[in-house]
């Protein structure tokens, strides 16, 4: 998720989660709105894990091909020598 993507989506949760807040408060017994909390709660740590995995992969492909670039000048030097 780039940087816009990102606080578009944390721009929504938080309209989200304020409004929902407000419904909860004012009908603090209602079964529906904490089944729903859960629901949201799930969403984010969904949401949350994917990026997390994405951003790690970004880390190992880049890794990955530092190395490679490195072992093809390896191989250019050993082949000029």
């Amino acid at each position: 998720m780039d940087l816009l993507n990102k606080q578009l989506f944390e721009a929504n949760f938080t309209a989200i989660s304020q409004q929902f807040i407000a419904w909860k408060e004012a009908k603090p017994d209602n079964k529906k709105l904490d089944s729903l909390a859960k629901c949201l709660f799930e969403i984010y740590i969904y949401a949350n894990d994917l990026e997390i995995k994405s951003h790690t992969m970004q880390k190992q492909v880049n890794k990955f091909r530092h190395e490679n670039l490195e072992l093809k000048i390896k191989l250019q030097n050993n082949e000029t020598k």
